[in-house]
């Protein structure tokens, strides 16, 4: 189910004309008195499955906060309203996935239970009860991939055989703090090992990379961390065979062991150190976009017209977009990576946003993390001239480059850097000639990092664009150039990912405010199925 709310459709992107929006806003608009009511049921979302969370534990488990009409948490009233205040558009509405297995990535805490009358303690692995530090134990979590339940259950039975000590909140004791789960491509060990078992089976083998997170300063120090490793590996093989054989569970592998080393008695869930223990040292996911023309719309634009949000182009059939050529975009990572948890839906939001991006663009990537925004985008839209990418946190370079590296030797494997760009499938577009990565916040060098760029991507934190990055963005001329000159910067479009509801419309009315800008487009997604909670992807152009 998707839906978008836009002033003008991105297939018009030579015109320059301005929406209905006159660029005022209504300022008296406070999206935190914004109604929040009870939610509304969302007429255009057809009830099923998928509109539930269908979960044994909801009603003890703090990790979701909404049991049904998942697809119109309480916070979409208030993006409704902001937007229809300031755009004048009335069908401001969200993509929705499905509401099970969609979690890729889990964080759970491994404690002990209160004791019993007999004073036998529980190993509990799952998340704290609403309002408090209580584990519970969630082996039917519904929003998690099922493989993360497997391995959450085989680490729990495991901690029970090896006698490891659940960690201690209170005391500080204790061996096993959390353990961090990823979905993660199956190595090619494991590929080859079953592939012909599994495909004469159909069924499909899932990897998790886990992270077991030791209260101790270091593998030296870590008291039976490396036979609880060597446990968890050999029964997991074990499981994997059994279920390969009998078909009466998933098949789950484990891709690797990592341990995280994190001694400090705070809240903190993983430390600055973290090593392997077993399996493959390269962690990577994947994205896979259909082929599209950049001058084509979106597929879920809707060819309807709104007072104040007009979309008149028609959208590819759905059957024909499903059907097209894919290219898969390859994205390294490690255990302390920030990732998205629900790569579905990421997908469906990269798939938006590469149809705002003009061919020839030089790219600039800002708060890029691992760069898996700007990659993909690179990859799979037409001609991109470079790609700059800038990200405060120096571990996650590595993986960029990987990621950057895999790309090239693709594109060399299948000749398009000496058969040229009249031999490639429709899939797959030639790879920037210039790519940069930058270790700095976003708001340290705003004229630094957007010089050159035509396009800027803006996905920051919760809290919004730094206040740095912000004011040179509403700026409307470069200092001492007076009246009447330069831009501030040569970006046309601005593509901002908030995660943030709160602070993005703040910065919304900011951009809008200033003159500089004028929004064009305005989506959401439900990232988070059972949170109230909606990512809000905006396209701003610069005002004529």
């Amino acid at each position: 189910m998707s839906a978008i709310c836009q002033a003008r459709p991105p297939a018009s992107r030579g015109n320059t004309s301005s929406p209905r929006h006159n660029g005022k806003v209504n300022s008296k608009f406070n999206p935190k008195k914004a109604p929040t009511s009870p939610p509304r049921r969302n007429t255009d979302f057809i009830p099923d499955a998928n509109s539930e969370l269908q979960c044994p534990h909801f009603a003890e488990c703090s990790g979701c906060t909404l049991e049904t009409n998942l697809a119109s948490p309480p916070i979409l009233d208030q993006a409704t309203t902001f937007f229809k205040e300031i755009l004048g558009c009335e069908n401001f509405k969200l993509h929705a996935g499905p509401a099970q297995g969609w979690r890729h990535r889990a964080r759970l805490a491994v404690r002990s239970s209160m004791p019993d009358i007999f004073g036998n303690n529980k190993t509990l692995v799952g998340l704290f009860k609403a309002g408090s530090h209580i584990t519970i134990n969630i082996p039917k979590c519904t929003v998690h991939h099922p493989a993360l339940n497997v391995v959450a259950d085989l680490i729990r039975l495991c901690i029970i055989m090896c006698e490891i000590d659940p960690y201690d909140e209170t005391s500080g004791k204790g061996q096993l703090r959390y353990i961090q789960l990823a979905i993660a491509d199956a190595p090619k060990e494991i590929e080859e090992k079953n592939r012909q078992q599994a495909q004469q089976e159909e069924q499909e083998i899932h990897a998790v990379q886990v992270v077991l997170v030791w209260n101790a300063f270091d593998l030296e120090n870590s008291l039976g961390l490396e036979d609880f490793a060597e446990t968890l590996w050999l029964q997991a093989a074990t499981k994997l065979a059994l279920a390969m054989t009998t078909k009466t569970a998933p098949p789950v592998a484990l891709h690797s062991i990592h341990a995280n080393f994190q001694p400090l008695k705070n809240n903190a869930i993983l430390g600055p150190n973290t090593v392997l223990l077993h399996g493959s040292s390269e962690s990577w996911t994947h994205f896979k976009l259909p082929a599209i023309a950049p001058s084509e719309p979106p597929p879920s634009t809707p060819a309807t017209t709104h007072v104040g949000c007009s979309s008149s182009s028609s959208s590819p059939a759905e059957e024909d977009y499903d059907n097209r050529e894919t290219r898969t975009v390859p994205i390294s990572f490690d255990p302390t990576s920030f990732m998205q948890a629900n790569p579905t839906t990421m997908t469906t939001a990269l798939q938006s946003m590469r149809s705002w991006i003009m061919p020839g663009s030089n790219i600039v990537d800002l708060h890029a993390g691992i760069g898996t925004i700007g990659l993909v985008l690179a990859a799979t839209t037409e001609n991109i001239a470079s790609l700059r990418a800038v990200e405060i946190n120096p571990s996650a370079e590595v993986s960029f480059w990987k990621s950057w590296s895999r790309l090239k030797k693709e594109e060399e494997a299948f000749g398009v850097l000496t058969a040229g760009a009249s031999s490639l499938s429709s899939s797959t577009f030639p790879l920037p000639e210039k790519v940069e990565y930058y270790v700095a916040a976003a708001g340290s060098d705003p004229e630094r990092w957007l010089h050159g760029a035509d396009v800027a991507i803006l996905d920051p934190p919760r809290k919004g664009l730094e206040p740095e990055l912000l004011d040179y963005l509403c700026r409307s001329i470069q200092e001492g150039g007076g009246g009447g000159g330069a831009p501030s910067s040569s970006v046309k479009r601005l593509l901002y990912l908030s995660c943030g509801f709160p602070a993005f419309a703040r910065d919304c009315q900011r951009l809008i405010e200033s003159g500089v800008w004028k929004l064009v487009s305005a989506e959401a997604f439900l990232f988070f199925p059972g949170a109230d909670h909606i990512e809000t992807l905006a396209v701003f152009d610069r005002a004529e």
